[in-house]
């Protein structure tokens, strides 16, 4: 059920969902706008006749990062022409701030770019043993039969801590990735969570 909120923010109303269902078809969507634009960038680098790969994954010394751990989203393997090179979208999502109630939480999301997901909470987010579990799971290469389109490893490409921030670049990871996080925060104490 949708319904817009207009006291929320002035001019732009928020549009107020319930449950997982209207969540992950929400996510759905900014995945698969943001993947169709991946998709062109990787078949763009592998014309470029220069020997590379998608999604490799990299440890770095960046302290930020969980475990330092990176997934680049094209890294060039020559032996003289060695070079991460990074994605950048081009075309954002446009939508007017969502809010769903899911468990007892409220889920406030402003913007929603796939590989920048900014997380804040109402409550200390988790910490690197504690996410953990969650990362090393979706850092595996997932099997996504349904999708035709040329493989990629469904992975997540980051995720990095910043001044009571979580910063997570998805890559190819699937919907359930972010959905699961959301989840732990809500068990953890969540009562409000913004995506930004």
């Amino acid at each position: 059920m949708t319904s817009p909120d207009t006291t929320a923010t002035g001019s732009e109303p928020i549009i107020t969902q319930q449950g997982s269902r209207a969540l992950l078809n929400f996510f759905k969507t900014a995945r698969t706008h943001y993947l169709n634009q991946y998709r062109s960038f990787i078949e763009h680098q592998r014309s470029s006749g220069r020997v590379g790969e998608a999604e490799v994954l990299l440890e770095t010394d960046d302290t930020r990062l969980l475990d330092g751990l990176l997934v680049a989203d094209y890294c060039f393997t020559g032996p003289e022409d060695a070079s991460v090179v990074r994605f950048e979208p081009t075309r954002g999502l446009q939508f007017n701030p969502v809010e769903v109630l899911l468990n007892g939480a409220q889920i406030i999301i402003a913007q929603l770019r796939w590989d920048e997901v900014v997380i804040t909470s109402d409550t200390p987010l988790p910490d690197a043993d504690s996410l953990r579990p969650w990362f090393d799971a979706f850092l595996e290469p997932q099997d996504v039969p349904e999708d035709h389109h040329e493989p990629l490893a469904y992975v997540l490409h980051s995720v990095a801590f910043e001044e009571g921030k979580l910063i997570i670049d998805l890559g190819s990871a699937p919907t359930e990735a972010l959905f699961e996080l959301l989840l732990r925060l809500i068990q953890g104490g969540a009562k409000e969570i913004r995506v930004a």
